[in-house]
């Protein structure tokens, strides 16, 4: 009996890690957090159909096709979320995912596309290539975007936004708004608008400085963007928010000071499935933590906040909830987008010293 609970708790530590073979820490949770999503969401690779090469029309009939690929997909997201093998699962995901939009030429999606980019750069990474493969990843989306804005007329005119806005999606108050303005002008402004968002961008994930204020503008701009519109855009709106994260610094060790949060510690052996986690008593009816690197401690309310987010299971648990806001999609956006924010601005992530042995979650 104790060797079972020795392997159980080896396993759900191992589980509850970020500390995988070759992989920094905000892989390994992005990693787990779009597995995750993709399965709880069904976002599942595309069946074939007009295939852009003949030669996939012969891997079968379409029904084992797509069975193959689904499947295929399935078991490399379990190998993701429940294995030591998070990098083979990624390359399998990623790889499975850009076949199916080979097989299916009216399924074209920038969302897939790019989702697909980040788990076979997660599956290609290692501890000192990772986060940066996916910080250029997301300097080719912004800057590709800005180049294909840039020569597309329809976005300097306003045709684009009038189509996005008013025809497609019927945006109520984007129409009131654009009607005190002249005909498509607002719409015109915005596109342009839109096209040099997409430079600065750019330009913010090259410049160290300008991380913050790049992360800042992005997850305010697609919030907006998802709560107007209605619609997630795939899975590309988590893929997107979750890649900021190897912008910053996951915090290598914590200390809490709680005599009830240690006393739970000790009974749960919670210090075994978080060795990142240092339990003292503290004082009475007072919770006080502190995070490696930072010139100040956090109190109270403030720092049980804390203690969650620096918790892997938070998000993972955020994703395996995230179904459940159904047609209430801002529920979703505020969820997701506002954790890379919260990360970056109430936590001193670009103020943190990195320690000389990193010791992550």
């Amino acid at each position: 009996m104790r060797n079972i609970d020795k392997y159980l708790t080896a396993y759900l530590q191992h589980l509850l890690s970020l500390k995988q073979p070759g992989l920094t820490p905000q892989l390994v949770l992005m990693a787990r957090f779009l597995a995750i999503m993709v399965l709880t969401n069904d976002i599942l690779p595309f069946g074939r159909q007009i295939p852009y090469f003949d030669f996939i029309n012969r891997l079968g009939n379409t029904i084992q096709f797509n069975n193959v690929m689904l499947e295929m997909f399935r078991l490399s997201a379990l190998l993701i979320i429940f294995t030591p093998l998070i990098r083979i699962g990624s390359f399998v995901a990623g790889c499975t995912f850009l076949f199916s939009l080979f097989a299916c030429r009216p399924c074209l999606s920038v969302a897939h596309t790019f989702m697909s980019a980040i788990f076979i750069v997660i599956g290609l990474s290692n501890h000192s290539t990772g986060n940066s493969l996916v910080k250029i990843q997301l300097v080719i989306l912004y800057f590709g975007a800005f180049a294909n804005k840039l020569f597309y007329a329809d976005w300097w005119t306003g045709d684009y936004m009038e189509t996005l806005l008013i025809t497609r999606h019927q945006v109520e108050i984007y129409q009131r708004v654009a009607a005190l303005f002249p005909p498509k002008a607002l719409s015109a402004a915005l596109g342009i608008l839109s096209i040099f968002f997409e430079l600065f961008v750019g330009i913010c994930f090259i410049v160290k400085k300008l991380y913050k204020t790049g992360i800042l503008i992005c997850v305010a701009f697609h919030t907006i963007m998802i709560i107007m519109l209605g619609t997630a855009f795939g899975p590309f709106y988590f893929t997107l928010a979750f890649s900021y994260l190897v912008f910053t610094n996951w915090p290598w060790q914590i200390t809490v000071n709680n005599s009830l949060l240690l006393s739970l510690a000790n009974k749960l052996h919670l210090q075994n499935l978080f060795p990142h986690i240092v339990f003292n008593s503290g004082i009475k009816n007072k919770l006080q933590l502190t995070i490696a690197g930072e010139s100040r401690n956090y109190y109270g309310y403030t720092a049980l906040l804390m203690f969650f987010f620096c918790l892997p299971v938070t998000f993972y648990a955020i994703a395996y909830i995230s179904p459940l806001g159904g047609a209430l999609l801002w529920i979703k956006a505020f969820h997701l987008l506002m954790l890379p924010l919260y990360w970056c601005f109430l936590n001193d992530y670009f103020k943190r010293k990195k320690p000389s042995v990193l010791v992550p979650a």
